[in-house]
């Protein structure tokens, strides 16, 4: 997970009270946030960073972008919490649930989210630091991200196709990385707040009992 979500995750777990424990199926805990999304609920209504200045014709992609990382938060959190062979069951389900939707659509996001998690793995093993005259300076996980995004989409106006990019084509991005990344950060903190105390207030059990596989939100205390 990126640093800086550590650090607000932290902050959030000693800020909060001492909740109930529940338990549900792994279907419902899986659906859960698929729900929320589908549903133009919170957190993923919360993807934009009011001071943004998002170009016309990007804030589609954005909030795509948004909602992706929105998911990851989810999943690294799942992860946290009940390790990597529980978080990528998780992730099959959802998958499944947008695959009800359009193959298409939940191929990219698997994809897409793998190539994600990817870049945070990276970057935690090998920060990215950069020298200014104030001293080095980590570069945050989410501008990555946001660069990923925009030249890694193919709908995304600054898309380097393979050649252009082993020929390191750099694009101008009219300001739209900084943009972008706001924008992932403004919406990862948001996902963290809605995410991190309903993952830790829940067990999940890896069977469903009959009629409650489904998308249905689970009951919070």
């Amino acid at each position: 997970m990126p640093l800086s979500l550590l650090n607000k995750e932290r902050s959030a777990m000693q800020e909060d009270k001492q909740t109930k424990v529940s338990e549900i199926s792994i279907s419902t805990y899986a659906n859960y946030p698929v729900s929320l999304m589908t549903g133009g609920k919170a957190p993923f209504s919360d993807w934009r960073n009011p001071g943004s200045n998002i170009e016309p014709g990007l804030e589609e992609m954005f909030r795509r972008c948004v909602l992706i990382y929105q998911m990851y938060i989810y999943y690294i959190l799942t992860v946290k919490r009940f390790g990597n062979e529980m978080a990528d069951k998780v992730l099959e389900i959802q998958v499944e649930q947008f695959n009800k939707v359009s193959g298409k659509m939940a191929e990219q996001f698997y994809q897409v989210l793998k190539n994600v998690h990817g870049i945070v793995s990276g970057r935690a093993e090998n920060p990215c630091v950069i020298t200014t005259e104030g001293g080095n300076l980590e570069v945050p996980v989410e501008y990555s991200i946001a660069l990923q995004f925009l030249i890694g989409l193919e709908d995304s106006p600054f898309y380097l196709t393979d050649e252009e990019y082993r020929a390191r084509v750099v694009p101008d991005f009219r300001g739209q990385d900084f943009a972008l990344e706001e924008c992932l950060e403004h919406g990862g903190t948001a996902a963290l707040k809605e995410f991190l105390v309903f993952t830790q207030e829940v067990n999940v059990t890896l069977q469903d009992t009959p009629g409650q596989r489904g998308t249905r939100e689970p009951t919070r205390n």
